[in-house]
């Protein structure tokens, strides 16, 4: 049984609170829940479970693609560097002449 302070510790999703005295305890999220909320409760939790993996290779094939875009990023970069490089060794020349 519930004590007092445990009522209405949920609601249904029309925000009408729950009275029932029979509570039981979940055990992922440790709320004391009534048996139609925690079934409710366990569906939210598949789903979630759910979404997650099939996110999963979603996320990854993003980072895969950024890692390639740092990568070609980088490559220009360093071609940028080396072009510096080379008309710095120009200016030097061209002063060296003059």
């Amino acid at each position: 049984m519930a004590s007092a302070r445990n009522l209405g510790q949920h609601s249904d999703m029309d925000d009408n609170e729950c009275t029932s005295n029979d509570y039981i305890l979940c055990p992922h999220s440790q709320l004391q829940l009534c048996l139609k909320h925690l079934n409710y409760h366990q569906d939210l939790l598949q789903f979630d479970t759910y979404k997650t993996e099939q996110d999963k290779p979603l996320k990854n094939n993003l980072i895969k693609h950024f890692k390639k875009v740092l990568k070609q990023k980088q490559i220009n970069i360093d071609d940028l560097n080396e072009m510096k490089n080379k008309l710095y060794d120009i200016e030097r020349g061209v002063e060296e002449l003059d």
